[in-house]
């Protein structure tokens, strides 16, 4: 009985997460080293990105913008998304903690070791274009699909005895992440 209460003792070690080490001082600076190598430090810069589409996509229709106004524009978005990303307890130190509580400092050690080979960091070079690449075809392959969504929208509204909607062209839609207004 013994040795079977001990074997069970031993297996509850054995699955232990890997994350269940300390986030010591040592780890912290490997994640962010592991975290630059791979491009995912810059993700400040990559959210700013987005937010630039955003806000020019909200200012299309300015009738007094001009070609300057978006050079501020997107100055101003690098500039904060950039220096906040990184400051202390911010968005990088976050992720930080992301890293650290899905891997133990072992395999922090080797990703960061992967990252900094040839081919790490060819994968860290080319990620971003094909991140893009595949965020473009997802989005073509979505809109290929809005027809046939429109038409079972527009048939389960009728079954359920609905009106379409109507939309208020003068008003814009919601932002993203806000709730609806139902009139």
């Amino acid at each position: 009985m013994r040795y079977l209460l001990l074997g069970l003792v031993a297996l509850l070690c054995l699955q232990l997460p890997a994350h269940a080490d300390e986030l010591t001082a040592e780890k912290r600076a490997d994640i962010r080293k592991m975290m630059e190598a791979s491009g995912s430090a810059r993700i400040g810069q990559q959210m700013g990105r987005l937010a630039q589409q955003a806000l020019r996509q909200s200012m299309r229709n300015c009738t007094n913008c001009t070609p300057r106004t978006f050079e501020i524009l997107d100055k101003e978005v690098d500039k904060l998304f950039v220096t906040r990303s990184l400051a202390k307890g911010e968005l990088v130190d976050r992720m930080v903690e992301v890293y650290h509580k899905h891997f133990s400092a072992a395999e922090v050690r080797e990703l960061l070791a992967f990252y900094t080979s040839p081919l790490g960091k060819r994968v860290s070079a080319v990620t971003p274009q094909i991140a893009q690449e595949s965020l473009a075809l997802g989005q073509e392959w979505g809109r290929g699909l809005m027809d046939e969504l429109q038409k079972n929208f527009r048939a389960s509204l009728a079954a359920a005895k609905l009106p379409y909607p109507e939309v208020n062209a003068a008003m814009p839609p919601p932002a993203v992440g806000a709730p609806r207004q139902v009139p």
